[in-house]
């Protein structure tokens, strides 16, 4: 994922381009390991909102961070970092939440199929 990841960014294919193809304009990220740390600060100075995180931890960061207890804001999508345990985690942010949910795997490998 993040051999793809460093290839689609060398090459200048950007997650932000990609969600912005889909006219996602708001989103949330599920864990804020290095991964999620990564997404966050790759769409922070782009278009795409990121409106909260969510994580097990409570988290340092400027952006607020609920847990999967809390109440969520809708966005257009909720992306997943936790790629080991996506299918878990679907199906909990299923039972909180109307708003689609993928995989940050899913992003990365699309983003590089819907070069803008």
């Amino acid at each position: 994922l993040f051999v793809r990841w460093l290839y689609n960014s060398q090459n200048g294919i950007k997650i932000s381009d990609y969600l912005e193809e889909l006219n996602i304009k708001t989103i949330a990220i599920y864990g804020m390991s290095d991964a999620g740390c990564k997404l966050y600060e790759e769409l922070k100075n782009s278009n795409i909102v990121v409106k909260y995180v969510i994580d097990k931890r409570m988290i340092e960061t400027d952006i607020e961070v609920v847990t999967i207890d809390d109440d969520f804001k809708e966005v257009d999508i909720i992306i997943v970092t936790a790629i080991y345990e996506y299918n878990e985690i679907v199906k909990e942010l299923k039972k909180k939440t109307k708003s689609p949910v993928i995989s940050l795997e899913q992003v990365v490998y699309e983003a590089e199929s819907c070069r803008i």
